[in-house]
Protein backbone atom coordinates (compact mmCIF):
# COMPACT_ATOMS: atom_id res chain seq x y z
CA UNK A 1 0.00 0.00 0.00
CA UNK A 2 1.45 3.49 -0.68
CA UNK A 3 2.17 5.72 2.18
CA UNK A 4 1.91 9.29 2.30
CA UNK A 5 3.68 11.76 4.97
CA UNK A 6 1.91 15.14 5.26
CA UNK A 7 2.81 18.61 6.91
CA UNK A 8 2.33 22.08 6.71
CA UNK A 9 3.31 25.14 8.10
CA UNK A 10 0.02 26.28 9.66
CA UNK A 11 -0.34 23.58 11.98
CA UNK A 12 -1.93 20.13 12.53
CA UNK A 13 -5.55 21.82 13.18
CA UNK A 14 -5.56 23.69 9.82
CA UNK A 15 -8.32 23.11 7.36
CA UNK A 16 -5.83 23.08 4.51
CA UNK A 17 -4.11 20.06 6.47
CA UNK A 18 -7.44 18.61 6.97
CA UNK A 19 -9.10 18.65 3.18
CA UNK A 20 -5.69 17.50 2.17
CA UNK A 21 -5.70 14.19 4.11
CA UNK A 22 -9.13 13.75 3.11
CA UNK A 23 -8.49 13.83 -0.59
CA UNK A 24 -5.37 11.96 -0.47
CA UNK A 25 -7.04 8.94 1.90
CA UNK A 26 -7.76 7.85 -1.82
CA UNK A 27 -4.20 7.32 -2.95
CA UNK A 28 -2.62 5.36 0.10
CA UNK A 29 -2.18 5.23 3.62
CA UNK A 30 -1.92 9.17 4.99
CA UNK A 31 0.31 9.70 8.18
CA UNK A 32 0.26 13.40 9.65
CA UNK A 33 3.14 14.53 11.45
CA UNK A 34 2.84 18.33 11.65
CA UNK A 35 3.87 21.76 13.61
CA UNK A 36 1.84 22.07 16.95
CA UNK A 37 0.99 26.11 16.08
CA UNK A 38 1.66 27.96 13.37
CA UNK A 39 4.91 28.27 12.08
CA UNK A 40 4.62 30.29 8.31
CA UNK A 41 7.48 32.15 7.74
CA UNK A 42 9.96 29.36 9.24
CA UNK A 43 11.65 28.76 5.89
CA UNK A 44 14.23 25.79 6.15
CA UNK A 45 14.82 26.27 9.54
CA UNK A 46 15.56 22.96 12.10
CA UNK A 47 15.16 24.23 16.06
CA UNK A 48 18.10 23.01 17.50
CA UNK A 49 18.38 25.98 20.57
CA UNK A 50 16.01 23.80 22.67
CA UNK A 51 14.50 20.02 23.10
CA UNK A 52 11.61 19.04 20.46
CA UNK A 53 8.50 17.49 21.81
CA UNK A 54 6.51 14.36 19.66
CA UNK A 55 2.44 14.43 20.81
CA UNK A 56 0.88 11.64 19.14
CA UNK A 57 -2.75 12.31 18.93
CA UNK A 58 -3.82 8.78 17.34
CA UNK A 59 -2.37 6.33 15.64
CA UNK A 60 -1.68 8.64 12.23
CA UNK A 61 -1.33 12.28 13.49
CA UNK A 62 1.79 13.50 15.59
CA UNK A 63 2.07 17.10 16.50
CA UNK A 64 5.48 18.72 17.07
CA UNK A 65 6.66 22.40 19.12
CA UNK A 66 9.02 23.03 16.11
CA UNK A 67 9.49 23.77 12.41
CA UNK A 68 7.70 21.75 9.37
CA UNK A 69 11.46 21.01 8.84
CA UNK A 70 11.96 19.24 12.18
CA UNK A 71 8.50 17.62 12.28
CA UNK A 72 9.97 16.20 8.42
CA UNK A 73 13.16 15.02 10.04
CA UNK A 74 11.48 13.31 12.80
CA UNK A 75 8.69 11.67 10.56
CA UNK A 76 11.69 10.15 8.63
CA UNK A 77 14.29 9.23 11.29
CA UNK A 78 12.22 8.73 14.37
CA UNK A 79 8.15 8.64 14.13
CA UNK A 80 7.77 6.28 11.62
CA UNK A 81 9.67 3.29 11.28
CA UNK A 82 11.86 1.82 8.24
CA UNK A 83 9.15 -0.55 7.20
CA UNK A 84 6.32 2.31 7.20
CA UNK A 85 8.55 4.50 5.47
CA UNK A 86 6.69 6.68 3.19
CA UNK A 87 6.45 6.83 -0.60
CA UNK A 88 6.18 10.40 -1.04
CA UNK A 89 5.67 13.60 1.25
CA UNK A 90 2.95 16.36 0.20
CA UNK A 91 3.61 19.88 2.38
CA UNK A 92 0.00 21.95 2.26
CA UNK A 93 -2.02 22.83 1.83
CA UNK A 94 -1.20 26.70 2.44
CA UNK A 95 -3.10 29.14 3.31
CA UNK A 96 -1.76 31.70 0.72
CA UNK A 97 0.30 31.50 -1.98
CA UNK A 98 4.30 30.63 -1.98
CA UNK A 99 4.83 32.59 -5.59
CA UNK A 100 8.06 34.34 -6.72
CA UNK A 101 10.50 35.31 -3.40
CA UNK A 102 8.03 33.99 -1.06
CA UNK A 103 9.19 30.89 -1.75
CA UNK A 104 12.34 31.25 0.10
CA UNK A 105 10.89 32.10 3.48
CA UNK A 106 8.07 29.20 2.95
CA UNK A 107 7.76 26.59 6.03
CA UNK A 108 5.11 24.99 2.90
CA UNK A 109 7.81 24.74 0.28
CA UNK A 110 10.66 24.07 2.92
CA UNK A 111 8.80 20.70 4.37
CA UNK A 112 8.72 19.16 1.00
CA UNK A 113 12.53 20.15 0.26
CA UNK A 114 13.60 18.32 3.64
CA UNK A 115 11.72 15.56 2.16
CA UNK A 116 13.79 15.91 -1.13
CA UNK A 117 16.90 15.65 1.09
CA UNK A 118 16.00 13.27 2.71
CA UNK A 119 15.21 10.76 -0.42
CA UNK A 120 11.79 10.95 -0.35
CA UNK A 121 9.86 13.09 -3.19
CA UNK A 122 8.02 15.56 -1.94
CA UNK A 123 5.84 18.33 -2.86
CA UNK A 124 4.32 21.79 -1.88
CA UNK A 125 0.72 22.67 -2.10
CA UNK A 126 -0.64 26.41 -1.27
CA UNK A 127 -4.05 28.08 -2.63
CA UNK A 128 -3.11 31.52 -3.88
CA UNK A 129 -5.91 33.46 -1.65
CA UNK A 130 -6.09 35.65 0.78
CA UNK A 131 -9.74 34.84 2.48
CA UNK A 132 -12.23 32.93 1.77
CA UNK A 133 -10.81 29.72 1.04
CA UNK A 134 -11.99 27.12 -0.39
CA UNK A 135 -9.57 24.01 -0.50
CA UNK A 136 -11.65 21.51 -3.03
CA UNK A 137 -10.18 22.57 -6.21
CA UNK A 138 -6.77 22.41 -4.52
CA UNK A 139 -7.00 19.03 -3.02
CA UNK A 140 -8.46 18.11 -6.18
CA UNK A 141 -5.35 18.56 -7.90
CA UNK A 142 -3.40 17.25 -4.90
CA UNK A 143 -4.84 13.95 -5.64
CA UNK A 144 -3.46 14.35 -9.46
CA UNK A 145 -0.34 15.46 -8.70
CA UNK A 146 0.51 12.76 -5.98
CA UNK A 147 -0.30 10.01 -8.88
CA UNK A 148 1.56 11.61 -11.24
CA UNK A 149 4.36 11.34 -9.19
CA UNK A 150 4.26 8.57 -7.51
CA UNK A 151 3.54 6.65 -11.18
CA UNK A 152 6.94 8.73 -13.06
CA UNK A 153 8.65 10.03 -9.99
CA UNK A 154 10.74 13.04 -9.69
CA UNK A 155 14.61 14.40 -11.03
CA UNK A 156 17.14 13.20 -8.35
CA UNK A 157 16.92 16.15 -5.65
CA UNK A 158 13.82 17.77 -7.23
CA UNK A 159 10.98 19.08 -5.84
CA UNK A 160 8.02 20.90 -7.11
CA UNK A 161 6.30 23.88 -5.61
CA UNK A 162 2.82 24.17 -6.70
CA UNK A 163 0.58 26.77 -6.62
CA UNK A 164 -3.61 26.97 -6.90
CA UNK A 165 -5.26 29.77 -8.40
CA UNK A 166 -8.78 30.65 -6.88
CA UNK A 167 -11.75 30.07 -8.65
CA UNK A 168 -11.89 27.62 -11.41
CA UNK A 169 -8.64 25.55 -13.30
CA UNK A 170 -7.74 26.64 -16.74
CA UNK A 171 -4.97 24.38 -16.56
CA UNK A 172 -1.61 23.61 -15.95
CA UNK A 173 1.70 25.45 -16.77
CA UNK A 174 5.30 24.30 -15.80
CA UNK A 175 6.54 28.02 -14.47
CA UNK A 176 9.75 29.47 -13.02
CA UNK A 177 9.70 31.72 -10.09
CA UNK A 178 9.30 35.39 -10.11
CA UNK A 179 10.27 38.29 -8.43
CA UNK A 180 8.34 40.05 -6.25
CA UNK A 181 8.59 43.71 -5.62
CA UNK A 182 7.89 44.92 -1.92
CA UNK A 183 9.86 46.57 1.30
CA UNK A 184 9.59 45.23 4.49
CA UNK A 185 7.33 47.37 7.25
CA UNK A 186 8.18 47.23 10.69
CA UNK A 187 5.78 48.83 13.10
CA UNK A 188 6.61 49.42 17.10
CA UNK A 189 4.14 49.02 19.27
CA UNK A 190 4.86 49.13 23.64
CA UNK A 191 3.94 46.15 25.80
CA UNK A 192 1.49 46.70 29.39
CA UNK A 193 5.25 47.11 30.95
CA UNK A 194 5.87 49.59 29.01
CA UNK A 195 8.95 48.07 26.56
CA UNK A 196 8.58 48.14 22.76
CA UNK A 197 7.32 45.00 20.68
CA UNK A 198 7.78 44.74 17.17
CA UNK A 199 5.64 43.43 13.90
CA UNK A 200 7.11 42.09 10.64
CA UNK A 201 5.15 42.99 7.49
CA UNK A 202 5.44 43.55 4.23
CA UNK A 203 4.33 46.73 1.83
CA UNK A 204 3.66 45.48 -2.34
CA UNK A 205 4.43 47.44 -5.14
CA UNK A 206 4.02 45.08 -8.05
CA UNK A 207 5.13 41.41 -9.33
CA UNK A 208 7.01 40.01 -12.73
CA UNK A 209 4.15 38.75 -14.09
CA UNK A 210 6.23 38.11 -16.91
CA UNK A 211 5.43 35.23 -19.31
CA UNK A 212 6.53 32.29 -17.89
CA UNK A 213 6.50 32.95 -14.51
CA UNK A 214 4.61 31.10 -11.60
CA UNK A 215 2.80 34.84 -10.91
CA UNK A 216 1.98 35.26 -14.67
CA UNK A 217 0.23 31.44 -14.40
CA UNK A 218 -1.99 32.30 -11.31
CA UNK A 219 -2.96 35.80 -13.23
CA UNK A 220 -4.07 33.80 -15.85
CA UNK A 221 -6.19 30.99 -13.83
CA UNK A 222 -3.45 28.18 -14.77
CA UNK A 223 -1.60 26.53 -11.89
CA UNK A 224 1.93 27.23 -11.35
CA UNK A 225 4.01 24.08 -11.05
CA UNK A 226 7.43 25.14 -10.29
CA UNK A 227 10.37 22.28 -9.99
CA UNK A 228 12.75 23.75 -7.83
CA UNK A 229 16.47 21.87 -6.48
CA UNK A 230 17.10 20.73 -3.14
CA UNK A 231 20.54 22.97 -3.79
CA UNK A 232 18.12 25.94 -3.80
CA UNK A 233 19.98 27.28 -6.93
CA UNK A 234 16.24 28.13 -8.10
CA UNK A 235 14.47 29.04 -4.94
CA UNK A 236 17.22 31.34 -3.70
CA UNK A 237 16.80 35.00 -4.21
CA UNK A 238 20.55 35.73 -4.20
CA UNK A 239 20.39 34.18 -6.87
CA UNK A 240 17.47 33.69 -9.23
CA UNK A 241 16.72 37.80 -8.68
CA UNK A 242 19.78 38.64 -10.42
CA UNK A 243 19.72 35.67 -13.02
CA UNK A 244 16.33 37.62 -13.44
CA UNK A 245 18.01 40.94 -14.07
CA UNK A 246 20.37 39.36 -16.36
CA UNK A 247 17.78 38.31 -18.72
CA UNK A 248 16.30 41.83 -18.48
CA UNK A 249 19.83 43.51 -19.31
CA UNK A 250 20.58 41.23 -22.15
CA UNK A 251 16.90 41.53 -23.88
CA UNK A 252 16.50 45.81 -23.29
CA UNK A 253 19.75 46.91 -23.47
CA UNK A 254 22.20 44.71 -25.51
CA UNK A 255 19.07 43.77 -27.51
CA UNK A 256 19.51 39.94 -27.66
CA UNK A 257 16.00 39.01 -29.35
CA UNK A 258 16.02 35.33 -29.65
CA UNK A 259 13.66 34.22 -26.64
CA UNK A 260 15.19 30.68 -27.04
CA UNK A 261 18.69 32.33 -25.81
CA UNK A 262 17.17 34.74 -23.09
CA UNK A 263 15.28 31.12 -21.99
CA UNK A 264 18.58 29.35 -22.11
CA UNK A 265 20.31 31.97 -20.56
CA UNK A 266 17.49 32.33 -17.51
CA UNK A 267 17.70 28.58 -17.02
CA UNK A 268 21.51 27.99 -16.33
CA UNK A 269 22.81 28.91 -13.16
CA UNK A 270 26.07 30.85 -14.12
CA UNK A 271 26.84 30.49 -10.74
CA UNK A 272 27.57 26.98 -10.48
CA UNK A 273 30.15 27.53 -13.25
CA UNK A 274 32.51 30.50 -11.11
CA UNK A 275 34.56 29.71 -8.36
CA UNK A 276 33.37 30.01 -5.10
CA UNK A 277 34.38 33.34 -3.99
CA UNK A 278 33.11 35.01 -7.41
CA UNK A 279 29.63 33.73 -6.69
CA UNK A 280 27.81 36.78 -5.81
CA UNK A 281 29.29 38.74 -9.08
CA UNK A 282 27.81 35.79 -11.06
CA UNK A 283 25.53 36.91 -12.81
CA UNK A 284 27.17 40.85 -13.27
CA UNK A 285 27.77 42.50 -16.50
CA UNK A 286 31.78 41.16 -16.90
CA UNK A 287 33.69 38.27 -17.57
CA UNK A 288 34.99 36.32 -14.44
CA UNK A 289 37.92 34.52 -14.30
CA UNK A 290 38.22 30.70 -13.46
CA UNK A 291 40.85 28.17 -12.87
CA UNK A 292 44.21 28.03 -14.89
CA UNK A 293 44.23 31.48 -15.95
CA UNK A 294 40.99 31.08 -18.09
CA UNK A 295 38.25 33.09 -17.85
CA UNK A 296 33.97 32.67 -18.28
CA UNK A 297 33.04 35.29 -21.05
CA UNK A 298 31.04 38.12 -20.02
CA UNK A 299 27.31 37.18 -20.40
CA UNK A 300 26.25 39.53 -23.06
CA UNK A 301 29.38 37.85 -25.17
CA UNK A 302 27.86 34.28 -24.10
CA UNK A 303 24.49 35.53 -25.36
CA UNK A 304 25.48 37.16 -28.41
CA UNK A 305 27.48 34.61 -30.04
CA UNK A 306 24.75 32.09 -29.29
CA UNK A 307 22.19 33.83 -30.83
CA UNK A 308 24.53 34.25 -34.27
CA UNK A 309 24.44 30.64 -34.54
CA UNK A 310 20.81 30.94 -35.40
CA UNK A 311 20.12 27.02 -33.57
CA UNK A 312 17.28 24.61 -33.45
CA UNK A 313 16.09 22.05 -31.84
CA UNK A 314 17.51 19.79 -34.49
CA UNK A 315 21.30 21.31 -34.18
CA UNK A 316 24.57 19.42 -33.98
CA UNK A 317 26.96 21.84 -32.33
CA UNK A 318 30.41 21.69 -31.86
CA UNK A 319 32.32 24.16 -29.34
CA UNK A 320 35.80 25.00 -28.73
CA UNK A 321 37.25 26.39 -25.57
CA UNK A 322 34.86 24.72 -22.69
CA UNK A 323 36.47 26.47 -20.02
CA UNK A 324 34.42 25.82 -16.83
CA UNK A 325 31.30 24.59 -19.04
CA UNK A 326 28.81 27.59 -18.88
CA UNK A 327 28.54 28.38 -22.57
CA UNK A 328 28.24 24.52 -23.45
CA UNK A 329 24.84 24.44 -20.78
CA UNK A 330 23.84 27.34 -22.45
CA UNK A 331 23.88 26.13 -26.31
CA UNK A 332 22.72 22.55 -24.77
CA UNK A 333 19.02 24.14 -23.90
CA UNK A 334 18.73 24.90 -27.28
CA UNK A 335 20.23 22.40 -29.47
CA UNK A 336 19.74 18.59 -29.70
CA UNK A 337 23.45 17.70 -29.68
CA UNK A 338 26.62 19.31 -28.12
CA UNK A 339 30.46 18.62 -28.49
CA UNK A 340 32.51 20.52 -26.77
CA UNK A 341 36.40 20.29 -26.66
CA UNK A 342 39.20 22.06 -23.80
CA UNK A 343 42.47 22.02 -23.88
CA UNK A 344 43.22 21.67 -20.22
CA UNK A 345 42.62 18.47 -18.88
CA UNK A 346 41.80 19.76 -15.21
CA UNK A 347 38.97 22.19 -16.66
CA UNK A 348 37.51 19.68 -19.23
CA UNK A 349 36.96 17.36 -16.07
CA UNK A 350 35.54 20.06 -14.08
CA UNK A 351 33.43 21.06 -16.80
CA UNK A 352 32.32 17.57 -17.60
CA UNK A 353 31.10 17.60 -13.90
CA UNK A 354 29.18 20.41 -13.46
CA UNK A 355 27.12 19.52 -16.62
CA UNK A 356 26.08 16.01 -15.03
CA UNK A 357 25.31 18.18 -11.68
CA UNK A 358 22.91 20.61 -13.33
CA UNK A 359 21.36 17.66 -15.26
CA UNK A 360 22.37 17.92 -18.56
CA UNK A 361 22.80 14.96 -21.14
CA UNK A 362 23.01 15.94 -24.32
CA UNK A 363 26.52 17.97 -24.37
CA UNK A 364 29.91 15.77 -23.62
CA UNK A 365 33.32 17.41 -22.98
CA UNK A 366 36.63 16.10 -23.85
CA UNK A 367 40.37 16.87 -23.95
CA UNK A 368 42.25 17.65 -26.81
CA UNK A 369 43.45 20.41 -29.25
CA UNK A 370 40.31 22.29 -30.59
CA UNK A 371 41.70 24.09 -33.45
CA UNK A 372 41.44 20.48 -35.35
CA UNK A 373 37.73 20.02 -34.37
CA UNK A 374 36.26 16.77 -33.58
CA UNK A 375 35.99 14.84 -36.93
CA UNK A 376 34.32 12.10 -35.85
CA UNK A 377 30.77 13.71 -34.88
CA UNK A 378 30.67 16.39 -38.01
CA UNK A 379 29.19 17.46 -40.40
CA UNK A 380 27.73 20.41 -37.59
CA UNK A 381 25.09 22.96 -38.41
CA UNK A 382 27.52 25.79 -35.89
CA UNK A 383 30.44 25.96 -34.36
CA UNK A 384 31.47 28.17 -31.68
CA UNK A 385 34.91 29.19 -30.68
CA UNK A 386 35.39 31.18 -27.50
CA UNK A 387 39.25 31.84 -27.46
CA UNK A 388 40.61 34.28 -30.08
CA UNK A 389 43.29 33.40 -33.04
CA UNK A 390 45.19 34.50 -36.06
CA UNK A 391 42.52 33.39 -38.35
CA UNK A 392 40.05 30.87 -38.64
CA UNK A 393 41.00 27.24 -38.43
CA UNK A 394 40.61 25.27 -41.77
CA UNK A 395 39.56 22.35 -39.68
CA UNK A 396 36.82 23.72 -38.21
CA UNK A 397 35.86 25.46 -41.68
CA UNK A 398 35.90 21.60 -43.24
CA UNK A 399 33.32 20.39 -40.52
CA UNK A 400 30.79 22.66 -41.03
CA UNK A 401 27.87 21.86 -42.62
CA UNK A 402 26.89 23.30 -46.09
CA UNK A 403 24.59 26.23 -44.74
CA UNK A 404 26.52 26.14 -41.59
CA UNK A 405 27.47 28.77 -38.86
CA UNK A 406 30.42 29.22 -37.36
CA UNK A 407 31.55 31.89 -34.90
CA UNK A 408 34.83 32.86 -33.77
CA UNK A 409 37.01 35.58 -32.42
CA UNK A 410 40.02 36.25 -35.14
CA UNK A 411 42.35 39.19 -34.93
CA UNK A 412 46.22 39.76 -35.20
CA UNK A 413 46.87 40.10 -31.42
CA UNK A 414 46.51 37.47 -28.57
CA UNK A 415 44.86 40.75 -26.49
CA UNK A 416 42.14 41.88 -29.10
CA UNK A 417 40.15 40.28 -31.66
CA UNK A 418 36.77 40.95 -34.16
CA UNK A 419 34.08 39.05 -33.41
CA UNK A 420 33.32 37.02 -37.15
CA UNK A 421 30.50 34.50 -38.18
CA UNK A 422 31.29 32.35 -41.52
CA UNK A 423 28.56 31.31 -42.90
CA UNK A 424 29.67 27.99 -45.49
CA UNK A 425 27.45 28.17 -48.49
CA UNK A 426 27.61 26.33 -52.23
CA UNK A 427 29.72 29.37 -53.87
CA UNK A 428 32.29 29.83 -50.98
CA UNK A 429 32.54 31.36 -47.63
CA UNK A 430 31.01 34.47 -46.51
CA UNK A 431 32.33 36.29 -43.29
CA UNK A 432 30.14 39.31 -41.13
CA UNK A 433 32.02 40.84 -38.86
CA UNK A 434 30.44 41.82 -35.76
CA UNK A 435 32.16 43.56 -33.75
CA UNK A 436 34.83 44.31 -31.08
CA UNK A 437 36.22 41.73 -28.87
CA UNK A 438 38.57 40.36 -26.09
CA UNK A 439 39.14 36.79 -25.76
CA UNK A 440 41.61 34.16 -24.19
CA UNK A 441 44.39 33.09 -26.98
CA UNK A 442 43.18 29.82 -28.85
CA UNK A 443 46.06 28.20 -28.41
CA UNK A 444 46.71 24.98 -31.14
CA UNK A 445 47.86 23.30 -34.31
CA UNK A 446 45.65 26.07 -35.89
CA UNK A 447 45.85 28.64 -33.66
CA UNK A 448 48.56 30.54 -31.20
CA UNK A 449 51.82 28.34 -30.10
CA UNK A 450 51.73 28.44 -26.69
CA UNK A 451 54.86 29.86 -26.20
CA UNK A 452 54.13 32.92 -28.62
Amino acid sequence: MTRILLTNDDGIHSDGLIKLEEALKDVGDVYVVAPAAEMSGASHSLTLARPLRIRQLDKRHWAIDGTPTDCVTLALNKILPEEERPDICVSGINHGGNLGDDATYSGTVAGALEATILGVPGFALSLVARENFDFTEAAAFAVVAARKVLDEGLPEGTLLNINIPPGPIKGIKVTRQGIKNARPVITEHIDPRGKPYFWIGEEYFNTNSADGTDYYAIDLGYVSVTPANKHRSDLSPEYSIPRERMVARLRDHYGIKDPKVLEAMRSVPRHFFVPEALQSRAYGDHALPINANQTISQPYIVARMTELLELDGQSRVLEIGAGSGYQTAVLSKIAAQVYAIERIADLAREAQARIRLVEIYNATVKCFDGTLGWAAHAPYDAILVAAGGPSVPEPLIVQLKLGGRLVVPVGESREAQRLVRVIKTEKGNREEDHGGCAFVPLIGQHGWSERQ
